[in-house]
């Protein structure tokens, strides 16, 4: 079966319309489509790609369905995610390096690591921020 396939601006479906519903003939169709969804793209497909496309976070690239594997939370969490990794581990070298000094009795030494620590703790902040900031 031929669709005329109504897209939103990211090539996301909004909807389907069928001859056999919404009119006789694909330009019928058509018709239906400029007067309904003037601000949407049209795609005539087959009934392969109407459902390929209702798929979750599937979309028309202008050439094929495409399928977004990550959502944008998804990537949020993922580089939220590295950002905690990478400070546990440079937070487990400055304690490392915290007890040698200590350790050494270099109180000048334990001075720098604690002011390293509240950079790298400032620094981290404005990471999470991301783009907000």
């Amino acid at each position: 079966m031929q669709y005329l396939i109504i897209l939103n601006q990211d090539g996301s479906k909004h909807t389907a319309l069928t001859p056999a519903l919404h009119g006789d003939t694909i330009e019928e169709l058509y018709e239906v489509a400029k007067r309904e969804y003037p601000d949407k793209r049209y795609l005539e497909g087959d009934s392969l790609i109407n459902n390929a496309l209702g798929e979750e976070r599937a979309r028309w690239d202008g050439e094929k369905v495409v399928v977004d594997l990550l959502t944008p939370e998804q990537i949020e969490a993922a580089r939220v995610a590295a950002l905690n990794t990478e400070r546990a581990s440079y937070e487990s070298e400055l304690h490392q390096r915290l007890k040698v000094a200590e350790l050494q009795g270099d109180a000048e030494l334990i001075e720098s690591i604690r002011e390293e620590y509240a950079a790298m703790n400032a620094a981290y902040v404005e990471a999470l921020k991301g783009d907000e900031a």
